[in-house]
Parts: C-alpha cells; structure tokens; sequence
C-alpha cells in the first residue's frame, strides 16, 4: 500500500482531534507540487537523467568544500521573505556549456540561452557613457572563436548561471508554513499539559499538608502510584540496553501495563478501611490523561516526522536535485520534528510532581539498600542508616562505602542527622517503624547471639 494512503488512515485510525489532522503535513498536496516541478525541469531541458549526469560530473567539489561544487542546489531563507531555492551550474568559458558533463543536444541549447541571458544581464552598466549602447544588439563571438580565445588564455575562469525554477519555490514554501504551523500546535499542547501537571501539583501539596488520616493514606497511594510509574520508564528508559527517548508504539505498551498495575492496587486504606476519596480518583484520571494526551503527540509528532522524510525522498527521486542533502537534516531539527517533547514533559512531571512525594528508594542506605533510619551523616556528607555505620565500626573499617575517604570510625552519635531522621519519620513512617524494630532486634542479636528473640518473652 503507498504511503499517501497509509498515512491518511492512520490519521483517521488514530481519531487525532480536527485541528491536528488539518496541521499535518499534506502529503498528496505535495506530491502535486512535485510533478509540477518535474515538468518545469523537462522544459528546460534539465530531465532526472540528466541532472543525475550533472551531479555525477560537476557536482563534487574539488576542494572539498560545498561553496565550490560547480552544480549547486541552494536555500534562502529568510523568515520575512519567500523560501527560494536556487540551481547554478557551472559554465566553461570556452563554449558556455556546463563543466565535465555530457548533455543532449537540447539540454546544452536550453542552457547555453540562459548563460548568454545571464551575460547579457551583467553586460548591462547603469553609467551614462553606455546608455548609449543599451539598445544596440549584443554580438557573441561564435562558439569556436571563444573555444580558440580560452585556449590562448592563461587562466580560465568559470562562469556560472542560475537555472529559473519556481515550482520547487512553491515546494518548500507551503512545506516551511505547515513545520511551522506544527510547532505552534506543539506548542499549545505542551502549554497546556504544563498547566495540568502544575494544577495537579497544587492538588498534591495540599493533600500532602493535611494532618488528616484519610490524607496520610491517600498520601501513600500516590506514593505507590508514582513508584510504579518511575519502574515503568514509559516514555524515556534508562536501561543500558536501550537508553533514551521510547518509541510511541513501545510507550504504549509501557503505559498499559502501568495502568493495569494502578487498577490492581488496593482502594481502602488498610487500618481504616475507608476509601480513597474521589478527589484523589480525580486526580488519578487527570494524571492519566496527561500521560495519554503525551503519548498521542509522540505518535503524531512520529507519523508527521516519517512523511516529511518520505516526501523528501520522492522529491529528490522524481527531480535528483538532491535537496535531502541541504535540508533534511535542518528540518529534522525542528522543534515539530525533534523527540524533545517527551523528555520536557517528563522533566515537568518530575520537578512539579514526582518531588513532591518522595520515594524510599531516594533515601535508602548505600549498604543495606533499606530506608536510611536513623541516618547518620559521615563528614565526606554521605548518608548511612545508623545499623551499617556500628557494623562498619564493629568491623574497623574506616572507608566510606562511597567515598573511600577515612571518616566512618571519626562517626558518633554527633553525627545522626535530626532534621532528615524527622523528614524519614514524618514521610516514611511505616518503613521508619520497620527499620526501627529491624535495628533493635539487630542489637539484641549482637548482644544475645542468634537465637535472640526481640518481642517474645522465652520461659526455659
């Protein structure tokens, strides 16, 4: 099936919202420009074959530089004028015709009129002492007589003539409009995601400054809900294997199983058996919708980024002007075409969510990978629960796990962090409880051997 076809139903499929689908970039519109460009070529003389002998012979740079390549294609640019492209061949002085290429006989013909066309144009002086000789007729030495004149010459000098083409003006110019009709559209959205995530922020600071029960549970379910969703790595990965920016189809995948995982989670509160309140569920949908809303863009960011490169190539196939080469890549750069939506957003998520209920696994100890309670804060600043910090004394060991600077037999009771220990206690409070129970027992080991038995009284 062609790629017109495939990527109009994809848009259908895919139920973009109206005014994305009018953004996207017109494929077939394009395509029309396209044989309208090959026909003005033909006209002049300058078929694929032939353009494809021009590149082949006079299209390299004998110095290496793009500047000196005796058939250029080139671009103007400029964001308050229309977007130009511009074909120069390279001229012999000896006979007007193009430099090392082997053309037919209408081909030289068309070209050889546009080079005596171009002399003419800048034979024309505006001083008064030719305007005299404006309307008399302008001789050119015949062919053969210049060939002879050149090879008496000393030092040859190229000349070059700017082939008409406004067709591929066209090209580019309704191509540049749509890039930049793209962007605005992303830009929108992502406007508009910010604003959801920084509301929803607002949400989860206020549930998190209540001293109510309720809210101290509904706290530790968007706690799990953001764990499983830093786990998930939905949109950018950071396994080893796979680093990066994830595909939209592979997104997806991801974002499924996240959200079966968040369906599986329990909705009542343990110890009080009540709920959660329908707010939180609210909000759970909002977040939902935010990471959909995301992932939809990735998906139409990719489906316009392959149809730009498609349309690209079958402008080079059908021309051989070669534009892929001058201007892919610059359009490939931007803001409408680039993967740097998704880390943005995710970057968003994490500053204006993710921080403001933290996870244990941030503050857990380097040596036993449990939450650092009581965390005991060595000189070199690392951070160590107060039970691995005895064992490394216990041991006489006085590198630091991290560091390897000499500090950990230099530890006292000085050192146990109040301000963070209050911040564990108070975020983290059925873990703190754990590792307190963990840590007692632990000691009582040390002191009674294994067989100790914290919290049972033994009668022998």
């Amino acid at each position: 099936m062609k790629f017109g076809t495939v990527y109009q139903e994809a848009l259908r499929r895919e139920e973009y919202p109206q005014q994305w689908v009018e953004s996207a970039i017109s494929y077939k519109k394009l395509k029309k420009c396209i044989k309208s460009v090959q026909q003005e070529l033909t006209s002049l003389g300058l078929d694929r074959a032939t353009l494809e002998a021009l590149w082949q012979h006079a299209g390299l740079s004998t110095t290496g530089n793009n500047a000196d390549r005796l058939l250029q294609y080139q671009f103007l640019d400029d964001s308050k004028a229309k977007f130009i492209p511009k074909l120069t061949i390279a001229l012999d002085p000896c006979d007007g015709s193009p430099m090392d290429a082997w053309l037919t006989t209408d081909t030289r013909t068309a070209l050889l009129k546009l080079g005596k066309q171009n002399r003419e144009a800048q034979s024309q002086v505006t001083t008064e002492s030719s305007a005299t000789s404006e309307n008399q007729e302008t001789v050119f030495e015949p062919l053969d007589m210049a060939a002879q004149k050149c090879r008496d010459c000393a030092v040859e000098q190229v000349e070059t003539i700017e082939v008409p083409l406004t067709s591929d003006s066209e090209f580019f110019q309704i191509l540049r409009n749509e890039l930049k009709a793209l962007e605005a559209l992303q830009e929108s959205e992502r406007s508009e995601i910010t604003r959801e995530i920084e509301q929803l922020g607002e949400e989860l600071q206020v549930l998190k400054m209540s001293e109510k029960k309720q809210s101290k549970a509904e706290l530790n379910y968007w706690r799990e809900i953001f764990r499983l969703y830093i786990e998930n790595q939905i949109f950018v990965s950071n396994s080893e294997h796979d680093a990066g920016i994830r595909p939209a189809k592979t997104a997806a995948s991801h974002l499924q199983q996240f959200s079966r995982e968040i369906a599986a989670l329990p909705h009542s509160h343990k110890s009080t058996g009540r709920k959660m309140n329908r707010e939180q569920f609210v909000a759970l949908d909002r977040f939902l919708s935010i990471n959909t809303t995301l992932l939809r863009l990735l998906s139409y960011q990719e489906l316009n980024r392959t149809a730009l490169s498609k349309i690209m190539k079958k402008f080079d196939k059908r021309t051989a002007l070669h534009a892929q080469t001058t201007l892919l890549a610059p359009m490939q750069k931007r803001p409408a075409m680039t993967r740097d939506l998704a880390r943005a957003t995710i970057y968003t998520i994490s500053n204006n969510l993710l921080t403001i209920i933290p996870q244990v696994d941030d503050y857990s100890c380097p040596v036993c990978s449990e939450l650092a309670y009581k965390p005991v804060r060595l000189r070199c600043s690392h951070l160590y629960c107060i039970r691995c910090v005895v064992r490394l004394q216990r041991d006489n060991k006085d590198e630091c796990p991290m560091c390897r600077q000499k500090v950990v037999l230099q530890a006292t009771e000085e050192n146990v962090d109040k301000k963070m220990q209050k911040f564990l206690k108070d975020n983290f409070p059925n873990e703190a409880k754990a590792k307190q129970r963990d840590n007692e027992h632990q000691a009582g080991v040390d002191v009674f051997g294994e067989d100790y038995n914290h919290g049972k009284c033994t009668v022998m």
